[in-house]
């Protein structure tokens, strides 16, 4: 608390104050302690990578592979490297994509017994963005497809993603 403490000197009263800081010391003490605790107890969450070992590329049978082609608005699928099977599907219906990509793990699973063959190549444009391979990710991960990854695009998946290209 305050203290007021009264002094005369020269025949004048003088008042001077003192402030007690113990309780805002407390206060002080009690935020820093607040602050440590929360940074510590929250961990940040990320997506688990795994990248492939060195050596021979993986060898992908044909009738198990899936190409995604990302574009700015819309996802191609193609099947195997059958250009003409391809399929646009737009960013404002990803239950579309998810659908497909689930019948096409049913198809193998009807035609093999499991879905050890299936393949899914997420292949993005340059005008793509992060979000949306980031969601293409989490399509894998719905739709319980085990095998996924990452690459570039060859030439005539360039020259019918320029078909799409237009508006």
């Amino acid at each position: 608390m305050a203290d007021i403490q009264l002094s005369s000197k020269g025949g004048r009263n003088r008042r001077s104050t003192r402030v007690d800081l113990t309780a805002m010391v407390d206060l002080g003490f009690l935020l820093i302690t607040f602050f440590i605790f929360t940074t510590t107890m929250s961990q940040s969450v990320a997506m688990q990578l795994v990248m492939p070992k060195d050596g021979p590329p993986t060898k992908v049978a044909q009738s198990g592979a899936v190409s995604l082609l990302v574009h700015q608005q819309k996802v191609v699928m193609v099947l195997g490297d059958d250009l003409a099977s391809a399929t646009a599907f737009s960013w404002q219906q990803p239950k579309e994509l998810r659908q497909a990509l689930i019948q096409v793990k049913q198809q193998l699973i009807a035609a093999n017994g499991n879905d050890e063959k299936l393949f899914v190549l997420i292949k993005p444009m340059d005008n793509s963005s992060f979000g949306q391979v980031i969601n293409l990710y989490d399509e894998m991960t719905i739709c319980g497809i085990k095998r996924y990854a990452m690459a570039n695009l060859n030439e005539q998946e360039t020259v019918l993603m320029a078909g799409y290209a237009m508006p």
